[in-house]
């Protein structure tokens, strides 16, 4: 059975109290294969699974589609930020005119139509220890050595603050600094965490009821690295048909198995 009808048969919007807050990501399967997997944050529940052939903007939008129809109301979303997950929620940025170059309109071309955002009143929080990830592998390839670990320690008081007021405060140290010291990687990483500020402090000002949304995407993780065991056990997955009936009995398993483990008492044996 598809998550569809696995939802509507065992009326899982009703029995099951999910919490709105949707985690997404992706487990490669082998190079041209990839399981999509939304989890909700609340109750750990694999609400919706998908094999598809890459991790693109078009099949997210399939796989958001298939949790909607499971009866699943999307109140925050919380990724690994790629491109495909970021274009549900972002508008595509303009691109690069060249210096000197006509700007539009021009006399008999069109301009180009705007990009449609699948889901444009849903929160989204980029996961900050991927930020993180990102920003720092910036730092370490275009940072000089003598400001290497000024920009390390910044970076991670602006991700890892406790409050959005220390992280405003943190992010304006940088902008600082880099004009301070003439720093062109301390400017360019400034307009970055900028352009993205929006994804990286969803977490200090959106509340779902009276919950805090969580800043990082450890529970999918998690749940990717538990598959991941019984995928091991498996024979190379060659073909598309046998990468579907495995993955849906491998998820089947993962959601039929209680929470014995579980701190949280209204998860646990659940």
């Amino acid at each position: 059975m598809s998550p569809v009808e696995i939802a509507e048969h065992l009326h899982l919007q009703e029995r099951n109290k999910w919490s709105g807050i949707l985690l997404l990501d992706g487990k490669y399967l082998n190079s041209h294969m990839v399981l999509l997997l939304a989890v909700d944050y609340r109750t750990q529940d694999v609400v919706s699974w998908r094999v598809a052939d890459n991790e693109s903007q078009d099949n997210y939008k399939k796989h958001i589609t298939d949790v909607q129809n499971c009866g699943y109301i999307i109140k925050v979303l919380i990724s690994d930020g790629g491109t495909g997950i970021r274009a549900l929620t972002q508008k595509r940025k303009p691109s690069f005119t060249r210096l000197g170059s006509r700007p539009y309109p021009r006399p008999g071309v069109p301009p180009a139509k705007e990009h449609a955002v699948f889901l444009p009143d849903i929160p989204h929080q980029w996961c900050i220890v991927h930020a993180q990830r990102e920003l720092l592998k910036y730092v370490r390839t275009k940072a000089k050595k003598e400001e290497r670990e000024k920009l390390t320690l910044l970076v991670n008081q602006i991700l890892f603050s406790s409050t959005l007021r220390q992280a405003e405060i943190a992010k304006n140290k940088l902008n600082s600094y880099g004009y301070i010291h003439s720093s062109e990687t301390a400017q360019r990483l400034t307009k970055i965490i900028s352009s993205y500020w929006h994804l990286l402090i969803t977490h200090y000002t959106v509340r779902v009821g009276r919950y805090k949304i969580p800043p990082t995407t450890n529970i999918i993780e998690n749940i990717i690295s538990n598959l991941n065991t019984r995928l091991k056990t498996m024979k190379k997955i060659k073909t598309y048909r046998s990468a579907e009936a495995i993955c849906r009995l491998i998820v089947l398993k993962y959601r039929l198995k209680p929470l014995t483990d579980s701190q949280n008492k209204l998860k646990r044996n659940r």
